[in-house]
């Protein structure tokens, strides 16, 4: 990882000829920044490793399955990340694990898929009735750990996220990109039942060959 993040600030630097914060706006985490959530992991694991880049660009994450392992668990998620305050046209989520944020004229939609339950639904329903009808905003990626379909542990996906989430998504064609984790490997591809892309950008941990 730190490898990838100090190659990618330098290739970002000498294709656009400047300075990482003028050309990159943010950075998305899509969960499991630690393996268990302890302090020792959120220095070693996530945030050493983000040197190169993160005093120029903000990393926004959302939180995976491990962030709730470990010691502390999800105490520890609480103490390094403060996205109660982030709003979307006067709404906030009021907790850590999901919110809403405009950049430009798209909607990120940070969900979480371990907090499935009805007050994340129906902010998500308030988020996604203001931007259906919000002339600023053309497009709406949203962003879940546990992806909604996958080719292995075929199992062990978000069917909250699924069944729920995306039905509210794909009332508008502004939702173009659901992306996902979790999974050990890089999956892309269309929906059968909506114009939607969705992309798994979890390969980490150990190679997949196949």
């Amino acid at each position: 990882y730190e490898r990838l993040v100090k190659a990618a600030k330098i290739t970002c630097e000498k294709k656009y000829g400047t300075s990482i914060e003028e050309c990159i706006n943010l950075m998305t985490n899509i969960g499991d920044q630690v393996d268990v959530g302890t302090l020792k992991h959120y220095e070693l694991v996530h945030f050493k490793p983000s040197e190169p880049i993160s005093p120029y660009i903000p990393i926004m994450t959302i939180v995976g399955n491990h962030e709730t392992y470990g010691t502390l668990g999800l105490n520890a998620y609480n103490a390094h990340f403060f996205y109660d305050g982030i709003e979307y046209k006067g709404i906030k989520s009021g907790t850590e694990y999901y919110y809403a944020m405009q950049q430009g004229r798209a909607l990120f939609l940070m969900l979480s898929s371990e907090h499935t339950d009805n007050t994340q639904l129906m902010w998500a329903k308030q988020v996604l009735e203001t931007a259906k009808n919000d002339p600023n905003i053309d497009w709406i990626f949203s962003y879940t750990h546990r992806p909604i379909q996958a080719e292995q542990y075929i199992g062990d996906i978000s069917t909250w996220v699924r069944d729920k989430i995306m039905p509210l998504l794909n009332t508008t064609e502004k939702s173009v990109l659901n992306v996902g984790a979790h999974h050990h490997l890089y999956h892309r591809g269309q929906l059968r039942d909506y114009p939607t892309y969705h992309i798994i950008n979890g390969g980490a941990s150990w190679d997949q060959r196949w």
